[in-house]
């Protein structure tokens, strides 16, 4: 099992740090490989969850080339605060399909009916850059 990890604002810039503790024990107990990745700090959400995003798809990608990683291990993707959001952001516009959960730690105050479609404007909005749209 893989989990993939983006912690809340500020805290997320370190989660080697800041969610060692929780992101162990997580581990452990599911006997589980995480993927946390960093991000600065910005106003800019969806321009973050998509550098988040391509972060852990690059990390996973890597993990399966280099680290002997199965593509078929479950994948469970967790996100703390922004986090949360960067992630739900990410999936929509992404369209990855290949999630065997996702797990919401105190998500943020903004609505999460307004971040779907705010994903969706994004999606949209990235499919008609590709010509796709």
């Amino acid at each position: 099992m893989v989990i993939l990890f983006l912690g809340g604002a500020g805290l997320g810039q370190y989660p080697n740090i800041a969610y060692s503790e929780m992101l162990s024990r997580i581990s452990k107990r599911l006997n589980a490989a995480i993927i946390a990745a960093p991000y600065p700090l910005s106003l800019n959400h969806f321009d973050l969850s998509k550098k988040a995003g391509e972060a852990l798809r690059r990390a996973v990608v890597q993990c399966e080339e280099k680290g002997n990683y199965s593509a078929s291990l479950p994948k469970f993707y967790l996100g703390h605060s922004l986090g949360s959001k960067l992630l739900g952001i990410a999936l929509a516009a992404s369209g990855v399909r290949d999630v065997d959960g996702i797990g919401l730690m105190s998500y943020n105050n903004f609505g999460f009916k307004n971040t779907i479609a705010m994903g969706k404007d994004f999606a949209d909005e990235f499919n008609k850059s590709q010509g796709k749209g």
